[in-house]
């Protein structure tokens, strides 16, 4: 089977880690990918931080949980509410949000360009890919972006490298599984027509 195509069919998001940190040499490929994505008009709107450091990482989970139990559920929208009812008692709890991956990617990207969110999906799948041929885990998370205007997260833009015109659009948890993941499952097959 096409290597390529083997790494799509087998990649799964990885929710346990061993605390064993990534490699650098893995880590700059995986980055290495990211920047290789397409993106609208070639514009490469994104910033990659890539967070290794036990502190920052505790920093930041730290500060998103203050964002998620600060917001107001009644003034969002349906879907987020509902997530923010998922959230809040993880929040409340002593669990990593970021489920103990020791590499954090954080994706952000220029406000003002029109396909930032677009960019930023192409650039973390393309790290997630490559991620899965290095026999790394990875899980998109899906918090960080939700809580880029939040006046917590704001404030540690700066300690992150993050320019104040630039939102997070992704953010992705990276680091060697506590078990095997490479398994080839079944997808739905009634999502496809060709015409």
């Amino acid at each position: 089977m096409n290597q390529i195509l083997e790494n799509i069919l087998s990649r799964r998001s990885v929710r346990e880690y061993k605390s064993e940190q990534i490699s650098k040499e893995s880590l700059d490929q995986i980055l290495l990918a990211g920047r290789y994505a397409a993106s609208g008009k070639n514009k490469q709107p994104w910033k990659f931080i890539a967070v290794q450091d036990k502190k920052i990482l505790n920093l930041v989970d730290k500060t998103l949980k203050q964002s998620i139990l600060n917001i107001d559920s009644e003034n969002t929208t349906e879907v987020i509410s509902k997530y923010l009812n998922f959230l809040k008692p993880k929040a409340e709890s002593s669990d990593d949000l970021f489920l103990g991956a020791p590499t954090l990617i954080i994706i952000a990207a220029q406000k003002d360009n029109y396909t930032s969110r677009d960019d930023c999906a192409l650039a973390a799948g393309n790290m997630m890919l490559m991620a899965t041929e290095l026999n790394i885990g990875s899980c998109w998370l899906g918090m960080l972006p939700i809580f880029t205007e939040a006046p917590e997260i704001r404030n540690i833009f700066e300690a992150l490298g993050i320019p104040e015109n630039y939102d997070i659009y992704s953010s992705l948890a990276l680091g060697y599984p506590t078990k095997d993941f490479k398994k080839i499952i079944d997808k739905k097959d009634d999502v496809i027509e060709i015409i």
